[in-house]
């Protein structure tokens, strides 16, 4: 059966869960790997969950590499070294491996070097060519470690390409290693242009699995609902931890088109955010606000906002069998119609 699966991420205790057991969790390597007391809290959240996915760490090694981690300015990879020491973010193939020998994932996100965004070919390509050698030696390694070791783990290799012709290259290269499936870093596919050109492309190049890395926007629903309900994909996942940082800043993500709206005005929540909102919905919000500024809000507000985000999926999958019933769905219950509209002309432009 065709699917579309949200992955909870952004979370790193049992406490901090939208619900007491979530069908998909995921956590990242060096974050885990930190000190004793972070092994233990990852132990405990990962029983909360029906699949684990352990992330290698692209978004953490991102981070430090563009430098908006303050804390740390250089990344390494030793793999005598622990994960986080002085100055250093370090995430070598040993560390995945200790990991998924503590942890026992069901799903392990490869080590990758990722490039940063932008929109020039010519820099797109520069960026492709200076990090390919390293992101498809670690591409090897961790297949490796599935092959080698843990002949049950499922591997799904990262994509760190932002154009066709690279994507055709660098798959070229890697396809041999058979990897369970592929992810895209969303960060360089905001354009929601690109987004559907890269999944068709991938759907020429045989691909059926994808994950999309750190979104769970309602364009990459919409497009990722369309093409796994037409059978371009067996499946698509998409993590995120917007359930929880929205929650964190007092904000809702509203059902069917996710916006984010803060709890400190509850009357223009109601009478203007929500007119086209089921009486089920509204008594959730109500419900919300009633616990604003207790100790509880925030646990509400995660609880709400993971509820969001499987609402607006699980409608999507079932409404996407057209582009007009998919998009007469959507305009019912979202105040979003420009930014639907502007997604439905993108797959009618393919379609």
């Amino acid at each position: 059966m065709n699917k579309i699966e949200f992955i909870v991420s952004g979370c790193r205790s049992v406490d901090c869960l939208p619900k007491d057991k979530v069908d998909n969790l995921m956590l990242a390597v060096p974050n885990v790997l930190k000190s004793k007391s972070t092994i233990k809290s990852a132990k405990a959240i990962s029983k909360k969950c029906e699949s684990l996915y352990l992330d290698s760490g692209g978004r953490q090694i991102y981070m430090v590499t563009s430098g908006q981690r303050k804390k740390y300015d250089q990344f390494i990879s030793d793999k005598d070294q622990p994960v986080f020491f002085g100055n250093t973010l370090n995430i070598h193939i040993e560390h995945l491996k200790n990991a998924v020998e503590i942890f026992q994932p069901d799903y392990l996100l490869g080590l990758d070097f990722p490039v940063k965004p932008c929109d020039d070919i010519n820099e797109q390509n520069k960026r492709y060519r200076e990090s390919v050698k390293r992101n498809v030696s670690w591409a090897e390694q961790t297949i490796s470690l599935r092959d080698g070791h843990f002949k049950n783990l499922k591997v799904i290799l990262p994509l760190q390409t932002q154009n066709i012709e690279n994507l055709r290259n660098y798959w070229a290269k890697i396809r041999h290693l058979n990897p369970d499936g592929v992810g895209l870093p969303m960060r360089c596919f905001k354009n929601n242009g690109r987004l559907l050109e890269f999944l068709l492309e991938m759907h020429r190049l045989g691909i059926r699995n994808v994950h999309l890395l750190g979104s769970s926007k309602l364009a990459a629903i919409i497009i990722s609902g369309y093409l796994v309900k037409n059978n371009f994909f067996d499946t698509i996942t998409m993590d995120s931890g917007t359930w929880r940082q929205a929650a964190d800043t007092e904000n809702f993500l509203f059902p069917f088109d996710l916006r984010q709206v803060y709890i400190s005005n509850p009357k223009e929540l109601i009478n203007n955010q929500t007119i086209k909102l089921s009486d089920a919905w509204l008594d959730k919000i109500e419900k919300v606000v009633i616990q604003a500024g207790t100790k509880n809000e925030r646990f509400a507000l995660r609880k709400f906002n993971f509820k969001s985000i499987q609402t607006t999926i699980d409608g999507v999958m079932r409404h996407a069998e057209t582009i007009p019933k998919l998009t007469k769905y959507l305009l019912e219950r979202s105040r979003r119609e420009v930014d639907i509209m502007k997604v439905v002309s993108l797959l009618k432009e393919k379609f």
